[in-house]
């Protein structure tokens, strides 16, 4: 099996669930959904995965509701909405550091390399 890049998809809304099916079709990256809505993760990433021998993909898709799953992540996507002016993931006390995406206030949670 090849080694592919590992890519965390915070929000798997329709632009979430999109981006990771753009990159699992093309074999591009392994990918962790990551929301904070009960199932729906697990769900887009179940989607994916059934998809993927009538696609001709062989790409692994996750979907989970916390961040343990995202450790070693080569590259976060964060597509989740704002509400009042936070990220949507830190409704649950979740916490992301994306100093290396963009310039923010959040600590801890994933390592950035």
């Amino acid at each position: 099996m090849i080694k592919r890049a590992k890519v965390t998809i915070v929000g798997a809304g329709h632009v979430g669930g999109t981006t990771a099916q753009r990159l699992v079709e093309k074999e591009i990256a392994d990918v962790v959904l990551v929301d904070i809505e009960t199932d729906m993760p697990a769900g887009k990433a179940l989607d994916l995965s059934e998809a993927a021998p009538i696609c001709h993909y062989d790409s692994h898709v996750i979907g989970v509701e916390d961040y343990e799953e995202t450790a070693n992540s080569d590259i976060v996507v964060i597509t989740s909405r704002s509400i009042a002016g936070q990220y949507r993931h830190c409704k649950k006390g979740n916490r992301i550091g994306c100093s290396k995406i963009a310039p923010c206030h959040f600590t801890g949670g994933l390592k950035s390399a």
